[in-house]
């Protein structure tokens, strides 16, 4: 009776050390991009044949079509940078790693515009997903997309409602 007790207070203990161990393990798969990629933009001095790193920053928002993007990634904006339209974030971040939209530099706050509601319905960015942080932009002239009727569609920032 006695080595019973012990089998099954061993057999307890391994099965909670596995559900431990796959616990820990899903933390650490779902927060291992925390400091993700960082990508830079610059309408000043970037050039949409380099890597959108930050010595060779991209010049256009079309490039930021192209990523993929992933909890913790960062997208720096330089200050003083000008953009006519808008981009698309439809990935979200984690809340421990979120994705992060923000400037870089000395100057005035990058400025997006998007006079044209047939272009994102007017919106300078468009979050369709979750733990998106917009931080430091400025957005102007975005105007009220003619079609929405509920004023979170309207403007410059887009947020979905899934």
């Amino acid at each position: 009776m006695q080595i019973r007790r012990c089998i099954v207070a061993i057999l307890v203990s391994v099965f909670s050390l596995a559900l431990i161990i796959s616990s820990v393990e899903k933390s650490v798969a779902e927060n291992s991009n925390i400091g993700g990629r960082q990508f830079y933009v610059s309408s000043r001095s970037g050039s949409d044949s380099g890597d959108g790193r930050s010595q060779t920053p991209w010049r256009s928002l079309q490039r930021l079509a192209d990523v993929t993007f992933r909890p913790g990634d960062t997208i720096f904006i330089a200050a003083g940078s000008r953009f006519e339209g808008g981009f698309e974030i439809n990935e979200s971040g984690t809340s421990n790693a979120p994705i992060v939209i923000t400037r870089y530099g000395e100057g005035p706050a990058p400025r997006f515009t998007n006079p044209h509601s047939t272009v994102l319905d007017g919106s300078g960015i468009r979050v369709n997903g979750s733990y998106v942080v917009v931080d430091g932009l400025c957005l102007e002239k975005c105007p009220a997309n003619p079609v929405a009727t509920d004023v979170h569609l309207l403007g410059a920032i887009f947020l979905t409602t899934n």
